[in-house]
């Protein structure tokens, strides 16, 4: 639609579901067929102004004539706008950044600033306009249907829980195999499984709400979960074993659901469900053992990758590293 009819795309999608890879490879595969096209990015934020979006798109174009502006030796552009619903709604319901936005679409540019020509219609050719944005509700606006009727929208839907598995799947068993670790390389079917049934627990019970905005749990938070994991060494600087026995693992499992996950919660009840489901999860993938370590533990565990002893020089018998630390007030 962008390309051969010349109309502005809006894509939008729940967070993490790649909206903005999908306009960056888009745009890559323009750039190969034309390479003369010019892709420039805005960023829109709560502190968007109106005059900060035509001063940035200015700063992109050239005069072709007395009133006809285009980018720069005649070249083609796209013009990506990120995040489009993230400026400020007014008292007034209105989000007046967008109302720029939406003159561009429908007259085509948008009047001069300056002294000498202000009140006169800028007009701007060869440009295209792709937006993406994330679906309104829990805190998060949604844009005026006066600029969205000029867009041709696409929304971008979360991959099945089946594809989510197998992604992670491949990703850890290949860890572990890698390792030589076979006996946890076995395991990692249930982790996955176990992840991604606590995350959709989480994403059902645990609602964005207003004063809950940043409730929101989509792919980023496997990612940090299942990387936290696959940056956990089999062994330490002292060639120590860290994670080889299954024990291990599932305590590591642990750790790295509530570092990512429990986090976010900022209140007593959302979090003591949250340990409760944990129990839960643990002890319909992981066995009666498990649930019962998880729930008698009185100390929390943690994983971290700064403990470990100062470097000595052994010529001098004196410090020559540091060890790095965290102090707690």
């Amino acid at each position: 639609m962008n390309n051969r009819l010349n109309k502005p795309t809006l894509v939008i999608g729940s967070p993490g579901t790649a909206k903005t890879s999908i306009v960056q490879q888009y745009c890559s595969a323009m750039l190969k067929q034309d390479p003369r096209l010019i892709v420039k990015k805005a960023n829109f934020s709560f502190a968007t102004l109106p005059g900060m979006f035509q001063t940035q798109m200015e700063a992109d174009l050239e005069k072709k004539s007395n009133l006809i502006f285009h980018p720069r030796d005649g070249r083609p552009m796209i013009y990506f706008l990120d995040d489009l619903s993230m400026p400020e709604v007014n008292k007034w319901g209105d989000q007046p950044t967008l109302e720029i936005v939406r003159q561009v679409l429908e007259q085509g540019g948008f009047y001069f600033l300056d002294k000498d020509l202000r009140g006169r219609m800028m007009t701007i050719t060869r440009v295209k306009y792709i937006a993406a944005m994330t679906h309104p509700g829990g805190g998060r606006n949604d844009i005026p249907d006066r600029c969205k009727r000029h867009m041709y929208v696409f929304n971008v839907t979360p991959p099945e829980q089946a594809t989510v598995n197998s992604i992670y799947g491949t990703m850890i068993r290949g860890y572990y195999t890698y390792q030589e670790l076979k006996g946890l390389a076995d395991f990692t079917d249930m982790i996955t499984q176990a992840t991604i049934s606590l995350w959709n627990q989480c994403k059902i019970k645990m609602l964005p709400t207003p004063a809950k905005f940043h409730y929101i749990f989509n792919l980023r938070d496997l990612s940090r979960i299942f990387g936290g994991i696959l940056q956990s060494p089999a062994y330490d600087r002292e060639d120590k074993p860290v994670t080889q026995e299954v024990d291990t693992v599932k305590t590591l499992w642990k750790h790295e659901c509530e570092r990512v996950l429990c986090d976010k919660l900022v209140e007593k009840k959302d979090k003591h469900w949250f340990y409760k489901e944990l129990l839960v999860q643990s002890k319909r993938f992981f066995g009666e053992q498990t649930y019962k370590r998880f729930k008698d533990i009185k100390y929390p565990c943690y994983f971290v990758s700064f403990l470990r002893d100062d470097t000595i020089d052994e010529e001098t018998d004196e410090i020559a590293d540091l060890a790095e630390r965290i102090y707690e007030r």
